[in-house]
């Protein structure tokens, strides 16, 4: 169901150790995560964000192209890394993660609102029409970029440096979706770990999914699905809360 890696720091660092080396690299999670051994192939990206944000992503294994290899040694202070197992939407480019918006927000999502097909067009009402035109792929993940994004307008701006405006945008975001999931009838709840950066911050939320983050990583604090090796350190978030990295990569943990 998708496995995450994050970063923010004071300065770019080498962060081949979690993506490609570690003995629970990213790379070695897209072919089996710990939660059940299934792999995460259906797609790779990288968003890093150096005064403008850039995303590469391709709809392939991570494992078997060199480029996310090539990618994953170079050194980043703000980046999002991303390895998919496609749940809504098949293996295409515009259904790989993360997911830009325009030069405000990079987005990526590990979960499902499921019954999601049942509950589309409803859930499209959600939106504020100028992003239901900015739609390009089928995924609920993206959907889900486009309603968060829905309810920061309604509370602020993306500049801004309150923490509290994005705390509230995923509460509401969870919310939705939750009702989203009770309308499409399903028998299990919406998994919606986020990880997304925007000019200011990077924020990973937990819903579900495991994550967790390694703090004082190399002059920042590095977030991660899973482990990276045992015992090494990984402090796990709880259930409902987000964790947000400011400049420098200092850290606060905020329930919502």
């Amino acid at each position: 169901m998708c496995r995450l890696v994050g970063f923010q720091g004071s300065s770019p660092v080498d962060l081949s150790y979690a993506i490609l080396q570690a003995p629970n690299a990213l790379i070695r999670q897209s072919r089996c995560d710990q939660t059940a051994c299934k792999p995460n192939e259906d797609g790779w990206g990288y968003a890093s964000w150096a005064g403008t944000p850039k995303i590469v992503k391709e709809p392939t294994k991570p494992y078997d192209n060199g480029q996310f290899a090539t990618l994953g040694n170079e050194w980043y202070d703000r980046v999002v890394v991303h390895v998919r197992r496609a749940s809504v939407g098949r293996a295409k480019r515009e259904n790989t993660h993360p997911f830009q918006l325009g030069q405000d927000l990079l987005f990526a999502h590990n979960g499902s609102i499921y019954g999601f097909e049942k509950v589309r067009d409803h859930a499209y009402t959600l939106l504020h029409p100028d992003l239901k035109e900015q739609l390009k792929g089928q995924t609920d993940s993206e959907y889900l970029m486009m309603l968060f994004a829905t309810h920061v307008r309604t509370l602020g701006d993306w500049t801004t440096k309150d923490r509290q405006v994005f705390r509230h945008a995923v509460r509401k975001t969870v919310d939705d979706a939750r009702r989203l999931g009770d309308l499409a009838k399903s028998d299990k709840p919406p998994k919606l770990n986020f990880m997304f950066l925007t000019k200011q911050f990077l924020i990973a939320t937990r819903v579900i999914h495991t994550l967790g983050y390694y703090p004082n990583f190399s002059g920042g604090t590095l977030i991660t699905s899973e482990p990276l090796d045992e015992r090494d350190g990984w402090t796990g978030l709880d259930e409902e809360t987000m964790l947000v990295l400011g400049p420098g990569g200092h850290y606060e943990v905020m329930s919502f």
